[in-house]
């Protein structure tokens, strides 16, 4: 449990700002991902840190008793399957994250994102 607390610290606080960034500034949002398809060393760039955490996460946290376990190994997979599907065919994901790039479907992350980050903010912080 000691590392779980210590990750949903770093992972809580990035995804509830960044939910909240969602419902704020859902355009530049739009505009960041639509954009990345032009940054391909960006893209790299992000693909590698995707591999690096999502196998960080699996290989050292691959918890599944408590909701904050659930929460964390599931973001690691989840974030190491989508690097491994950006490294193998970035161009298929792209155009499968087209479609899900709409105001509603941000709105709807956006606020995933902030139930998500304040639950792993306040469990780790909050006791």
């Amino acid at each position: 449990m000691e590392l779980t607390m210590m990750l949903a610290s770093y992972i809580g606080p990035v995804v509830l700002v960044l939910g909240l960034g969602f419902l704020v500034s859902k355009d530049y949002y739009r505009k960041v991902y639509k954009r990345l398809d032009d940054e391909t060393l960006a893209m790299y760039m992000i693909t590698i840190l995707m591999l690096v955490f999502g196998l960080f996460v699996v290989m050292n946290h691959n918890l599944w008793g408590s909701l904050e376990e659930v929460i964390v190994s599931l973001i690691g997979w989840g974030t190491l399957i989508k690097g491994i599907i950006l490294g193998i065919v970035p161009k298929h994901f792209e155009k499968l994250g087209e479609k899900w790039v709409t105001p509603g479907l941000i709105n709807a992350y956006g606020v995933i994102m902030i139930v998500v980050g304040a639950y792993l903010t306040l469990g780790a912080f909050g006791g």
